[in-house]
């Protein structure tokens, strides 16, 4: 996910040293094509991580190859040949441009948006619909959209485990930018049309 942070990063503490110890000596790195080149149901990956760490990890082979399917690894052999850094930042250059389009579309709505740091997610409050859409029976916002709009989100309740108060964030929803233009206008058009039917 560091690929898609558009603002300042945090600098990586692999590159820090504690006491006498390197980190990059005990700290194992695991990503993948998934983020960078959209190739999200693939489950491939790699790590960078110590040589005695790979050797023992090479030996879990489930984890490795067992459910890497030969057109998956194919995919990711050809998306690897650019430059990964300059593909992850043209990509979340892209969702950050489609995130910006939903959220003025979304503002249009009414709704409150924060506009993210990086790219792919944003995070809409419903909460002032709450009451219009529970009248319908629809206790969260993305039972809401899915069923009113045809919108598919994941609900905020989600992303507040552990936390007080979680029950608020049912109201809010998580929506994937990460699309083409075309579908995000049509999922803002179809909330419209939902919100617009609660008045």
């Amino acid at each position: 996910y560091e690929a898609h942070i558009l603002n300042d990063r945090a600098r990586a503490f692999a590159a820090l040293t504690v006491g006498p110890y390197r980190m990059r000596d005990c700290v194992v790195n695991v990503t993948g094509p998934g983020k960078t080149y959209g190739m999200h149901g693939d489950r491939i990956g790699y790590l960078c991580a110590p040589a005695w760490f790979v050797a023992v990890a090479a030996n879990v082979q489930v984890n490795l190859n067992s459910f890497a399917g030969t057109y998956g690894q194919v995919a990711c052999f050809h998306a690897m040949d650019e430059a990964m850094d300059e593909v992850a930042h043209r990509r979340a250059t892209a969702a950050r441009a489609s995130a910006l389009e939903m959220i003025a579309l979304l503002r249009a709505c009414g709704l409150s948006v924060h506009t993210p740091q990086g790219g792919y997610f944003i995070f809409a409050d419903l909460s002032a619909y709450a009451q219009q859409y529970e009248r319908l029976g629809h206790t969260h916002a993305d039972q809401f959209l899915l069923q009113q709009a045809r919108v598919a989100t994941i609900s905020g309740e989600h992303f507040a485990e552990g936390y007080a108060g979680k029950d608020q964030y049912r109201h809010f929803v998580r929506i994937n930018c990460g699309r083409d233009s075309a579908v995000l206008v049509r999922a803002a058009q179809r909330i419209k049309s939902a919100l617009d039917g609660l008045r």
